[in-house]
């Protein structure tokens, strides 16, 4: 039988946290993938400033229409290794001060969300997960993935494949039965120089793809020595949306008060 492991990137890229194949020999192949990964990550903080950048036709926009969010990311994975990330937002003015806590726990992930026209902070359960945030190709599930903290998934390794004239290592997570998640399963392209995850596909029910996660490879750059992608795509398959997430600033390990990844705490939170 496989054991379960738990593993995150600490920078934008998505990751899940992935079954082992049952054969030794498939274990290990996957793992050493993995480490690859786990190794390609800040050892305790990172702050990012990024920008959403969205385009296509949806419920509130036309087509031509560009929304632009920016914020401020914390994350952190001390004392407990455990990951917790904090998103602060700067622009446009009708989300400035909005701000996510995801929080990784082994009962199960928490989501918070405190916006000024609440006035309070929102614990996010559910089908709420799954909504889009502030109107991006981005949805608070998406948000997990893309800062380590999704959990669960059967993970297959297939067969290596070619991405953007690289080798790259490909895997496939399908969601456990009593999963929240509203993706039935994920294929991971990994690259094999960086260990960056260069490319996501998402499906949904009926294996229908509903996204495509995409890395610009011109955007890849070292930070301290890490492999950190600065340009990355989310396009909505169904909505027929798009949305450009850039890192213009990356700080690595640098430090960060516990107190501000405490729900009770969000309301008060200001970005430095």
């Amino acid at each position: 039988m496989g054991s379960r492991i738990h593993a995150g990137a600490l920078v934008p890229v998505l990751l899940l946290t992935l079954l082992l194949a049952q054969s030794v020999r498939a274990s290990e192949a996957v793992s050493k993938i993995l480490d690859c990964m786990t190794e390609n990550m800040p050892q305790s903080s990172s702050v990012q400033n990024i920008e959403f950048r969205s385009q296509g036709a949806s419920d509130d926009f036309l087509e031509d229409d560009v929304r632009v969010l920016t914020a401020t990311v914390y994350l952190s994975r001390i004392p407990d290794k455990q990951r917790r990330v904090l998103a602060y937002f700067h622009e446009p003015f009708e989300v400035r001060g909005a701000r996510i806590l995801l929080l990784e726990k082994a009962s199960g992930n928490e989501t918070y969300l405190y916006a000024p026209v609440f006035g309070d902070v929102r614990r996010l359960t559910g089908r709420h997960i799954s909504s889009s945030v502030n109107g991006t190709d981005f949805s608070y599930e998406d948000l997990e993935q893309l800062y380590g903290l999704a959990s669960g998934g059967a993970l297959t390794r297939l067969e290596d494949s070619d991405l953007n004239g690289e080798k790259v290592y490909v895997l496939k997570s399908v969601s456990d039965a009593e999963s929240d998640s509203r993706y039935q399963s994920i294929t991971v392209f990994v690259d094999k120089r960086t260990c960056v995850a260069m490319k996501m596909e998402l499906y949904g029910k009926g294996d229908r793809l509903r996204k495509v996660y995409t890395v610009d490879p011109e955007s890849l750059r070292q930070v301290n020595g890490l492999w950190i992608p600065h340009k990355m795509l989310m396009q909505d398959a169904h909505k027929r949306t798009e949305t450009e997430l850039s890192v213009h600033k990356v700080e690595v390990d640098v430090p960060l008060p516990e107190e501000m990844f405490e729900p009770d705490r969000l309301k008060e939170f200001e970005a430095r």
